[in-house]
């Protein structure tokens, strides 16, 4: 979502190749499982990526959706 109204984009996508609305909620649900899924990796030792970073990135993604309410 690095791109002006990137989540929109990705909904009207989500839409048309399925037929149905997702909802926003939905969406960060599966973006904050991923996340944690990343951090758990990076613990373990099987990410390239630090787990500082993968945490920062679900605590972003976690404010953003409390920000933005059901």
């Amino acid at each position: 979502f690095q791109i002006v109204g990137g989540f929109e984009k990705l909904l009207a996508a989500y839409a048309k190749a399925g037929g149905a609305r997702v909802a926003p909620a939905h969406v960060r649900l599966h973006e904050l499982c991923l996340l944690a899924g990343w951090y758990r990796d990076a613990i373990e030792g099987t990410s390239p990526h630090s787990p500082e970073d993968q945490l920062s990135h679900f605590v972003n993604v976690l404010r953003r959706t409390i920000a933005e309410g059901p």
